[in-house]
């Protein structure tokens, strides 16, 4: 994956897609099936992640990897996309929160 897309990109880039499926693509909710799937970043984190792997190497049209190396690797670029997804996910989440709770005075103790 380094000779095609650095790798915090290619991550980023994962988590972006993981976002998009997960928040922006409304029509995935009517599927009944789906609710779980959707609602579990590490579960949308892994597939995003060998989509990435695919679309790096449909973009650049070589191989990272040459032979029966390629399951591996799709594999584990899947696994660190889920991992990172969820973590980074995780982290949003957390900023998201305490940033309300500053902007409401609620994070502050009143000692007055």
């Amino acid at each position: 994956m380094q000779d095609h897309l650095p790798p915090l990109l290619a991550l980023v880039f994962s988590y972006a897609l993981a976002f998009g499926i997960q928040n922006k693509v409304p029509f995935l909710y009517r599927f009944e099936r789906l609710h779980g799937f959707l609602s579990c970043t590490y579960c949308v984190g892994f597939h995003t992640g060998w989509m990435t792997w695919l679309l790096s190497w449909g973009l650049t049209g070589k191989l990272p990897v040459e032979g029966w190396h390629i399951i591996p690797s799709v594999l584990v670029w899947a696994l660190t996309s889920s991992a990172f997804c969820y973590a980074f996910d995780a982290l949003v989440k957390y900023l998201e929160v305490n940033a309300v709770l500053d902007d409401e005075g609620l994070g502050e103790d009143d000692d007055e």
